[in-house]
């Protein structure tokens, strides 16, 4: 009798323990590490002529900032990807423009931005932003490219660059469209881009 009851005990106790090991590692797995915030610059001034189109909001010859942050454990959620190439969605961006047709400068700010990240091209790797911009109470749609030096990506994920990128019209391009009318400007752009770990 005591020896079945031994055996019952610990027939019970080794269940337990497979339950309990199953249940923390099931924890463990389901809750990750916190990834930090990666923030996403470019500064610098849009170049004169455009590249494309005509220049409605005179933004040519004019300084920007953008400034996009990204959480890769809030935004890998449902993101479109591929081999190599990531598109991240819902991220807040904050910047400022000047258009010639205005006195002041232009701030901007949502929470509807997308960027693509894509490292598969063996030259070179792709970071693009895509934004609503208010422009004299007119939503245009903006997309800025920019053609990476290879390995400034260290893959499609949430991660800051390698190191900063000096912006030219041979890599950097901003087009912005009226949704409304279809017409389309193309800019080229000058100055740096970068992306930081938030706090660095």
């Amino acid at each position: 009798m005591i020896s079945f009851y031994v055996r019952n005990m610990r027939a019970i106790a080794f269940v337990a323990a497979v339950i309990c090991c199953f249940t923390v590692s099931n924890l463990v797995a389901a809750s990750p590490a916190a990834a930090p915030n990666v923030i996403y610059t470019a500064t610098g001034s849009f170049t004169e002529p455009p590249i494309k189109g005509n220049d409605l909001f005179q933004l040519q010859g004019q300084p920007y900032t953008i400034t996009v942050t990204a959480n890769e454990a809030d935004s890998a959620k449902n993101n479109p990807h591929g081999p190599q190439w990531a598109e991240y969605k819902s991220l807040s961006i904050s910047g400022q423009v000047t258009s010639g047709m205005l006195p002041t400068p232009i701030t901007f700010s949502n929470k509807s931005t997308a960027i693509l990240l894509a490292c598969g091209n063996p030259s070179y790797d792709i970071i693009q932003i895509f934004t609503p911009v208010q422009v004299v109470g007119i939503t245009i749609y903006v997309v800025a490219s920019i053609h990476l030096p290879k390995g400034t990506l260290t893959n499609d994920h949430i991660l800051p660059f390698t190191a900063p990128v000096t912006l030219t019209p041979a890599i950097a391009t901003m087009t912005y469209s009226d949704p409304a009318t279809g017409t389309s400007t193309t800019l080229g752009m000058t100055g740096t881009a970068n992306a930081v770990v938030s706090g660095q």
